[in-house]
Formats: C-alpha cells, structure tokens, sequence
C-alpha cells in the first residue's frame, strides 16, 4: 500500500491514531510521507512494468487462431465460411490489442517538496501533486491500495487563505464558522480533484474511477465537542461494477455503524470478506443502498 499526507502540522502528543491514518496491525502505525518527491522516489525507483495481460491475452488468442485452423480441415464449405468469419475478428482484436498504448508512463520526477513558503505549507501544490502521483502508481499498477491525509486528526494546518490553525477554529463554531466552512470546502475539492484526475486516465475498457472505490471522511462530525455520531462521509468511483452509479444520498439510521462503509468499500474489491473492525466498531452489515 502507499500512504502519503499533505500537512505536515501534526501534534505528536495524540497518540498514533491522531498521528497516522493506516495501521497493518495493533501498534503497527505506517506513517505517511508528506513529501512529493519522496513519494515519487518510492513508486518508480524501479522501471515500470509492461502491462501483465497483455502477452497471456495475445498467447490465448494465438492458441485460438491455431485450433480454428486445424478445424478447418475437418469440416464441410459451410462450416469454413463461419470459421473464417470467426477468425477474421480474432486477427482483428489481436490487432486491437497490439496497437494499444503502454498503460503506464513514468511521469517527470515533481519539483514540490512541502517545503514552507514565508512559514506557511504550500497544501494546495502539496495535495495537487500527490493525487498525480497517487493516479499514476494505480494507472502503473505498482499499488492497488492507498491512503491519503490531507490534515491531521489534531494538529495545526494554517489552510490556504487562513490565518489561524484550523484545529483552534474547529472549537469555535460560531466566531470561526465562515472560516472553518472554508476548510471544509477546500478538502472536498481537493477529493473532487483526485476522483477527475482518476475519471481521465484509461483502465482496461473504462478508466481508473470506474475500478475505484475512493472514501472521504474526517475523524470527528463536530471539533468542539469531538462528536462521532452523524459523521459524513462520500464515496466515489465505480468499485469495479460494484458500486451504484451515478450517486445515491444515502441518510443513515441512528447509531449505524461507520464500519458499515469501511465493509463496502473493502467489499468492491474483496467480496468474500464478511465483516471489518472489532468490538462496538465491528461491522457485519455493508451499506446495501449503494452496493448493486
């Protein structure tokens, strides 16, 4: 899996699981790297791969061209005429498939480094470049399985056009709302830029959106009172065929599980798993409203 992050402005005084969004195991923290260059060091340190499908699909094909013209020999002028046909469009998508474009390409190595600016972090040029990144590590299929994080659970972002630390407005609602509404709207916008940037790059017969299942979420509903009831949540992409589209509002129940959604997304790719997390956090039941 990859795990990168856009602030840097975390508070080591938490505990890990405001420090760090992944685990792969209890007391098993993976630390995002914040750095966009790092992070491209990291995906294409070595070359990239060819697409892996492509010679198993030309060899089945080749196999298929070969038994259709031993079959030739076996059957009445009827029957040839129909083999022929068949064998016309087999040469035809062997062509198809020989003519299509390599499915990753190495891109130039970013110049950004999350390096301040005049004190303050460049989010914006920061998060830009680590979608990118994250868009072409899956077009490259170097990873199937990322986590991204944009701000720390408790820390210190100074969003852009903000002078204040957005954790420190979180608890004032009334004097800071305008503000904080701001931040709310800049992180879903950089997940809009994420989802288009995966809707314009090609996978297979569809592109990378179509094969994804993309969650945004945020630690807490509330800042002031760190309430986790009424959390809201979207999820985007296909799922690979899994997910109901185009996009249903889906009102939960009281007292549902957020683990709910977690069981979905993990279902799109991993139907045979049942349930997700532990104790009161454990979930058997995904959400059947946008699963097809």
């Amino acid at each position: 899996s990859l795990e990168v992050g856009c602030s840097k402005r975390v508070s080591t005084n938490e505990g890990p699981t405001m420090q760090f969004m992944s685990h792969k195991g209890p007391d098993q923290p993976m630390p995002p790297e914040y750095n966009p260059r790092n992070v491209f060091q990291r995906i294409f340190s070595a070359p990239p791969p060819d697409d892996p499908s492509r010679p198993s699909r030309i060899d089945v094909l080749d196999a298929v061209l070969a038994d259709a013209s031993s079959l030739k020999q076996k059957v009445g002028k009827t029957d040839k005429l129909r083999i022929d046909a068949h064998l016309e469009s087999v040469s035809s998508l062997q062509a198809q498939i020989n003519a299509l474009p390599p499915v990753c390409v190495t891109p130039a190595m970013p110049t950004e480094t999350n390096a301040d600016v005049a004190g303050k972090e460049p989010m914006e040029a920061v998060s830009h470049a680590m979608s990118d990144l994250l868009v072409y590590a899956f077009a490259c299929d170097l990873t199937r399985v990322a986590s991204y994080m944009l701000s720390p659970g408790v820390g210190f972002s100074v969003y852009p056009g903000d002078t204040e630390e957005q954790h420190i407005m979180s608890h004032d609602p009334v004097g800071s709302a305008v503000q904080l509404n701001k931040t709310i709207i800049w992180n879903v916008a950089q997940y809009a830029y994420l989802l288009e940037r995966l809707k314009a790059t090609t996978d297979g017969a569809g592109n990378l959106l179509d094969n994804s299942c993309v969650l945004l979420g945020s630690d807490c509903s509330e800042g002031w009172s760190h309430s986790i009831k009424n959390m809201c949540v979207l999820v985007g992409g296909g799922g690979g065929g899994a997910l109901k589209t185009p996009g249903t509002h889906v009102r939960s129940t009281a007292n549902r599980n957020l683990s709910d959604v977690l069981l979905t997304c993990v279902r799109t790719v991993a139907p045979e798993i049942t349930e997700i997390g532990s104790r009161e956090m454990k979930s058997t039941t995904p959400v059947a409203e946008i699963l097809r």
